[in-house]
């Protein structure tokens, strides 16, 4: 298993997120099964993502089968490797850490204007069924994507946005 901070920067990635889902949900599959299916991944950064998750422990290859002069491999999440209680709670305090960290150095750099910049912070309690809520994330992981890796350009600016989920009692005002 690698160490707590590599795990944090290797999960918190959007695509790698994204073919964790999707192998969690499905079981296994190919690369070429996830390209369909996740098609707003470029095919060469899904098997980039591949091999670091493979490389990481999270995923593992459960098949290979020789086609057409090459070896077409079948994935599956690694659930030995996966973080358990304890390691989850470090990836998402480190996560919170790092995203405290970046506010503290946003303000502490002198005059911001966060309207400007915009800057901003939202929360929302949503009643959604496992399924439902899977959904909302696949069509947000799709947004999310759609704007990765963007070339620099005019205007452009660099800009980090943070998904958390997590759970709500519904007697509680989250």
């Amino acid at each position: 298993m690698i160490e707590t901070n590599d795990t944090v920067n290797l999960l918190l990635n959007p695509a790698r997120l994204r073919i964790l889902g999707w192998l969690a949900q499905n079981g296994e599959g190919t690369a070429a099964d996830m390209i369909s299916a996740l098609g707003e991944i470029p095919p060469a950064s899904l098997y980039r993502h591949l091999k670091l998750l493979t490389e990481a422990g999270f995923v593992k290859v459960t098949a290979e089968e020789k086609k057409r002069g090459t070896v077409q491999k079948t994935y599956a999440v690694n659930q030995k490797e996966m973080p358990d209680n304890d390691d989850c709670r470090e990836v998402i305090y480190g996560g919170l850490l790092k995203l405290l960290s970046s506010f503290r150095e946003y303000f502490e750099a002198g005059s911001r204007d966060p309207a400007a910049d915009m800057l901003m912070y939202s929360t929302a309690a949503l009643l959604l069924s496992d399924e439902e809520f899977g959904e909302m994330i696949g069509e947000l992981g799709t947004t999310f994507e759609k704007y990765l890796n963007r070339a620099p350009g005019e205007g452009r600016k660099m800009r980090l946005m943070t998904l958390i989920s997590s759970p709500c009692k519904e007697d509680m005002q989250c």
